[in-house]
């Protein structure tokens, strides 16, 4: 095992000059989780445990295995200064050292004599990773992260824990850029390039459609124009991922173990962490990633935005068992192969102004637009009084389905999709359908129940 620090003296002083750093260990079953002087027990969002780079550097000339890292602060009010984000180029070189087909050509940044330097496992079989640090954190609103597979992607890291290598790339500088136009534009080649692949994460939200689910119609905003984002494929694939859960247990902890009580000395996300976990047996899922459910257990599953190694809840918490809200909770933290779902998303202009984007969602997301003139009566009835005013209004009828209904539920869509009332066997329902009505706009779910 040798040193992952390259070369000090190539990282730039706008780093080394501020007291935000941490180490890493190689050798660990989590490497990139931070320590402080091989503590593990330390936040890496408290800026009580950073240390100058003088003094994360001089442990790693004495210990094996041992780098450091500097920690993105833009969200923590305690630390304002030296807010530095991170274009993070997961597996963005391919064995060869040829930049990877998905990542822009990197000129732009070789001409502003910026700094570039590979990730640690550039010295690692395999595809390796580039780190491009930036001054501000005036990253986009369209930005979204992406990943192509677990290990492969582009992040944005402004409020993370970064390896740092001094491994400088190629014909890279000294300089760090900031948020100017350029850097901006060159972001957007990867949006422009029309697809995103993301692991578990959904951009377009489901709505429930009877048994199954159709995507709800979800546009972004950029520079004034106006986008429409679709779901293109989606698969499950196998993913190892850390699970954290609870479970209520009416058996007193043993004299060795830990016990945390609130406020559990927590912050931030492991904080959420905790709550999502404690909210999920008696909510029946995590809050975060839908229905998982391991053994009798809701965990939370930690995904590509909630780095393991950024985390004191894994691969060992701080506590064996929490009191919360006058019961006791046992704490399970696993590693496992997991099924998850894989989507490609693809982006395409729908408007190059507001005008022009109102007129495609008027002619495209409606899925009926219903005359009162040459509606039947009966239909006319249905939709009365499903749009009434009067709190806890609704349309209901016993089977069979009446005609009036049938006519609605043809317009809507979704009469085509319905079953047999004998063939559900729990409620399901048909959500957020869009129609005007009496020159209103609705959303109309069907609910149906056996």
């Amino acid at each position: 095992m040798t040193n992952p620090i390259v070369d000090l003296d190539a990282i730039p002083d706008t780093l080394t000059g501020r007291d935000q750093w941490l180490h890493w260990d190689s050798g660990n079953d989590t490497p990139r989780r931070p320590h402080a002087d091989g503590d593990f027990s330390v936040s890496w969002s408290d800026p009580d445990a950073w240390l100058s780079f003088a003094d994360a550097t001089e442990a790693t000339l004495h210990t094996d295995g041992w780098g450091i890292g500097y920690v993105t602060a833009a969200n923590n009010d305690a630390h304002p200064t030296g807010v530095v984000s991170v274009i993070d180029l997961d597996n963005g070189v391919t064995p060869d050292d040829e930049i990877a087909d998905w990542v822009p050509d990197l000129e732009p940044f070789i001409a502003h004599d910026c700094y570039i330097e590979w990730s640690p496992s550039h010295h690692e079989p395999g595809p390796s990773g580039l780190h491009i640090p930036v001054l501000g954190t005036d990253i986009p609103d369209w930005w979204r992260d992406s990943q192509i597979d677990d290990h492969t992607g582009a992040d944005l890291l402004a409020n993370k824990f970064c390896t740092v290598t001094g491994d400088r790339y190629a014909d890279a500088g000294d300089e760090l850029p900031t948020w100017d136009s350029w850097v901006v534009d060159w972001l957007a080649e990867l949006f422009e390039t029309g697809s995103v692949t993301a692991v578990q994460w959904p951009l377009v939200r489901p709505d429930d459609w009877g048994t199954g689910t159709r995507p709800r119609p979800t546009f972004l905003q950029r520079d004034g124009a106006f986008h429409e984002v679709t779901t293109e494929t989606t698969r499950q694939v196998e993913r190892e991922r850390w699970l954290f859960a609870v479970q209520r247990t009416d058996e007193e902890p043993p004299d060795s173990a830990t016990v945390a009580g609130e406020p559990f000395g927590l912050v931030g996300r492991d904080l959420e962490v905790l709550q999502a976990a404690l909210d999920a047996v008696y909510a029946g899922n995590d809050g975060f990633l839908g229905e998982p459910d391991i053994d009798g257990l809701q965990p939370v599953y930690y995904h590509q935005d909630m780095d393991p190694a950024e985390s004191d809840l894994v691969p060992e918490p701080p506590f064996d068992y929490v009191d919360y809200a006058g019961d006791t909770y046992r704490v399970v933290v696993e590693q496992r192969t997991v099924t998850v779902p894989e989507r490609t998303f693809a982006v395409e202009q729908v408007g190059s102004s507001r005008d022009g984007f109102e007129a495609h969602v008027h002619d495209t997301v409606p899925d009926a637009r219903f005359d009162r003139d040459t509606l039947p009566e009966a239909a006319r009835d249905v939709l009365d009084v499903a749009v009434d005013s009067e709190p806890g209004s609704r349309y209901s009828e016993e089977p069979p389905l009446s005609d009036g209904l049938s006519t609605v539920l043809a317009e809507l869509g979704i009469l085509d999709d319905l079953q047999p009332l004998d063939r559900y066997d729990e409620r399901v329902a048909f959500r957020n359908t869009v129609a005007s009505y009496d020159g209103d706009w609705y959303l109309f779910d069907l609910l149906v129940t056996p």
